[in-house]
Formats: C-alpha cells, structure tokens, sequence
C-alpha cells in the first residue's frame, strides 16, 4: 500500500554543502567543527561533511590564511558533549545537525560566541536567530507532506493518475534556508511554523484539492511533483 514519500531536504548534498561553505569564506573564520549524525541514519549529514572537508582541501592550497576544518564529531543521537569546547577552545563556527543538539552546549559551556550553522530548524531558536548566534538552519516545509495526503486521497477513492510510475518514489524536497531575521519574519508569515493558522498554508486547499484526481480529472503526477519541488521562499 506504499504511494510515495517526500524526502527531509535532497537527497543530493551539494546545496546544503555550498551554502554552508559560501558562509564560512564570507564570515572569515578560520577555525570550524562538525557535528553530524551517524552515517548509517543520516549519510546525507556525512557526505556534506566530506564536501566542506574538501571544499577547505582545496581552498588551502593557495589561500593566505588557512582554513582548520576538525574531523566531523559524530553524536550517537545525544548532545555535543561538554567537553567538546575544551577539545576545541579555538572553534569558531560549528557545521551541526540540528541545532537543538547542539546549542545547548554552546549555552552551557558559555560559548555563545561561535557561530552555528545547523541543518536542523528549532522554532524556540528565534532570538539566537536574530542575533546572529545561530546563522543557518534549514528545514523542510510540514505542508510538503501534501503530496501523500494527495497520493492517499486518490489511492482510497480508487483514482490514480494516468502518468503515476509504475514504482511508488520519493520526492526530494527543496531545503528551506533561513539565513536572518528577515528569512524568519517570511518563515512565521507564510507557514505553519508558529500556529495552525489555516489561511497560512501553501499551497491553499482549494490548490492542493486541483492537484488531486478526485476533485480534477485533468490532475497530473507531474504537476503534484512540480508543485512540491518548488516549495521553497521563491
């Protein structure tokens, strides 16, 4: 009875990997830690961490002022440790999951001075956001989860469309970054982030309703996929 999934972010790592490396040359620190989940659960996490390993590899080998990547910390699902800041007392930005596992620490071991990038969304997170303490999280938007209500929808009213692939698939979906105060203001204007506010959602019902066959019989799979592909800020 499988219909198909949307996948947390893309299952291809070099966007995420890009945006996190571009802010490191433009924030002009030289000292940076990861902290990642372990690769059997989370191999996207470890792939990004071997891209920025690499994209430092190979600014090094000309830049001025090189840049110290530590080998990536990996958490068995727990906290970064409190030791981890006397491991490295000379970090300066730290590439993490999500930053609810890590923030804390960085609280507790009154380390608020690094900077975090984190590939997790913590909605409690919003005043380190806006200071500048926490620059990056990213998430994937709870209304992309459209696309197997609209599969499931169809499915049980005995529908299916005419282009569906004969194998259920995942959907990559594209990574929300929030990157400042503004990101945020979009983020809490536009999702269900911060309440359920139904005239929040996007697409609205009326457009998630068009998508399906029981309400369209000209509905598409292509158009379902297209819609959930674009979720992004744009």
């Amino acid at each position: 009875n499988f219909v198909g999934c949307v996948n947390d972010g893309t299952t291809d790592p070099t966007e995420l990997a890009d945006q996190m490396w571009s802010q490191i040359l433009e924030l002009g620190v030289t000292e940076v830690g990861i902290a990642i989940f372990p690769d059997f659960a989370y191999p996207i996490q470890a792939q990004v961490a071997g891209l920025i390993v690499a994209s430092a590899t190979d600014y090094n080998k000309t830049a001025a002022e090189p840049i110290n990547v530590y080998e990536p910390t990996v958490l068995m699902f727990e906290m970064l440790p409190d030791t981890y800041f006397a491991d490295h007392p000379d970090v300066q930005l730290i590439c993490g999951l999500a930053s609810g596992f890590v923030y804390p620490t960085m609280v507790s071991a009154n380390r608020t001075d690094v900077i975090l990038l984190s590939t997790g969304y913590e909605p409690d997170y919003e005043d380190p956001m806006r200071e500048g303490i926490i620059q990056l999280e990213t998430f994937s938007m709870t209304e992309c989860s459209m696309y197997t209500i609209a599969l499931m929808v169809d499915r049980l009213n005995g529908y299916t469309y005419p282009d569906m692939p004969a194998t259920p698939e995942m959907v990559d979906v594209p990574p929300v970054m929030v990157t400042s105060g503004d990101d945020l203001d979009v983020l809490f204007a536009k999702t269900f982030v911060k309440d359920s506010d139904p005239a929040k959602i996007y697409p609205s019902l009326d457009q998630l309703l068009s998508l399906t066959m029981c309400y369209n019989p000209d509905a598409t799979y292509a158009a379902l996929v297209d819609a959930v592909q674009h979720m992004s800020f744009d």
